[in-house]
């Protein structure tokens, strides 16, 4: 029977790499942003990094448990239906369900966050529609793949 999520990143050791890769999708995304609108959000994301360089680390470690709760009923999908593509296909053919779970455990655990800054660029990059955050999401998908 096919591994869970869990044991295939979390039970083999391979979740710090997918942390520091997670943080590094964060970082690069805001960072080839451009024009006014973005200046406060990397200046912020800046000023968070400058005092605490592992925050975004730290902020995967938090967040990719869960998020692969949400994940681990399309992993069952795609390992029953769909073994022979990659689960980042699978999971482009389900965005919508997969950018609504990934969104969802975002949002709750800004919600539970009790720094400013941090929620105030996560309420830029959310938006009304989840742009900026679903478009980052993708990545996960990618990663997920690697790892």
């Amino acid at each position: 029977m096919p591994q869970s999520l869990h044991e295939t990143l979390i039970e083999t050791q391979k979740m710090d790499a997918l942390s520091q890769d997670t943080a590094k999708l964060i970082e690069n995304h805001i960072g080839n942003k451009s024009g006014l609108t973005w200046m406060p959000i990397k200046m912020g994301l800046k000023g968070i990094l400058s005092s605490k360089p592992d925050t975004l680390t730290r902020a995967s470690n938090k967040l990719i448990p869960e998020m692969l709760k949400v994940l681990e009923p399309m992993w069952t999908a795609h390992q029953t239906k769909n073994p022979q593509h990659s689960f980042e296909q699978f999971l482009n053919t389900e965005r919508t369900a997969v950018e609504a779970a990934l969104l969802s455990v975002a949002d709750q655990r800004i919600a539970q966050s009790e720094n400013t800054m941090a929620k105030n660029i996560y309420e830029k990059l959310r938006g009304k529609n989840g742009g900026d955050i679903a478009t980052m999401l993708n990545g996960i998908g990618s990663l997920l793949g690697k790892h």
